[in-house]
């Protein structure tokens, strides 16, 4: 299969060559990242897969995401409440 790569300048060539070293290079993935930003592990136990179209998307701390539901729960079940309220003469 031919490329287009041989056919390139130097100067060119050089600069695939920084955009590539750059990409294998990243700091930090995600992947390689060990714990939530709250510090919670990522272990099988503990992480939700998050899917979207059969593609996984990423990862989701069972601990926060139980948590985050748990405040909209709140939120929810205190708007109902209030609504209820106004609407009693």
């Amino acid at each position: 299969m031919m490329t287009l790569y041989p056919m390139m300048s130097v100067k060119r060539k050089a600069e695939i060559q920084r955009v590539i070293q750059q990409w294998r290079y990243r700091p930090i993935r995600n992947r390689d990242k060990k714990t939530c930003p709250q510090g919670h592990p990522y272990t099988p136990e503990n992480v939700y897969i998050h899917r979207i179209g059969g593609k996984r998307r990423g990862r989701v701390c069972r601990i926060c995401a139980i948590a985050r539901m748990s405040v909209a729960h709140r939120r929810r079940k205190a708007a109902r409440a209030h609504a209820q309220l106004r609407l009693v003469p």
